[in-house]
């Protein structure tokens, strides 16, 4: 019976898209999987194509596969998160521009609530340490070469408000 119990928890699963990133034109979504009533897997996957005028751009590739411990049960209310990061990127927001590669860990800290008993509405920030590879250019478009940078950094890794469409 206690096998059974498992087997059913095993066969809940979740899709969800952060709709904040999707407001910066960054392609996203993240499949999980429950392991136990308090344990979610999670691997989440973005992708940001998109230039925009004054070559502004947030490009990247980037997945942050982890864990998150549910106080109550797995995809309700509060959690905790961990995990591990990886991306490429190609980032101009201010007087220079950013290309080249993270990567790190981070801890996360979310609510979620329950809209309806398929769908639910996530929030979750975190922040962890990073390393990082990177050449620095101007800004404009084939701009100078300002050098490399490379090192750890502290970084918050997200802040997100996602839809999540839960599966039995």
């Amino acid at each position: 019976m206690v096998a059974s119990q498992y087997i059913s928890l095993a066969q809940k699963y979740g899709i969800g898209t952060d709709i904040l990133a999707l407001t910066c034109g960054t392609i996203n979504f993240d499949a999980s999987l429950m392991l136990s009533k308090n344990i979610t897997l999670h691997l989440p996957f973005s992708w940001n194509p998109v230039t925009l005028r004054n070559n502004y751009k947030i490009k990247h590739l980037a997945t942050q596969p982890g864990v998150r411990w549910w106080f109550w049960h797995g995809y309700s209310e509060l959690f905790l998160g961990a995990n591990l990061i990886s991306s490429m990127f190609n980032i101009a927001v201010s007087n220079d521009r950013k290309q080249g590669w993270a990567v790190g860990a981070s801890l996360s800290l979310g609510y979620a609530w329950m809209m309806t008993d398929r769908i639910n509405l996530e929030i979750e920030a975190g922040a962890g340490p990073l390393y990082t590879e990177y050449d620095r250019f101007a800004k404009e478009a084939c701009g100078d070469y300002l050098g490399t940078k490379k090192g750890f950094i502290f970084f918050p890794t997200c802040f997100s408000c996602s839809l999540v469409y839960i599966l039995n």
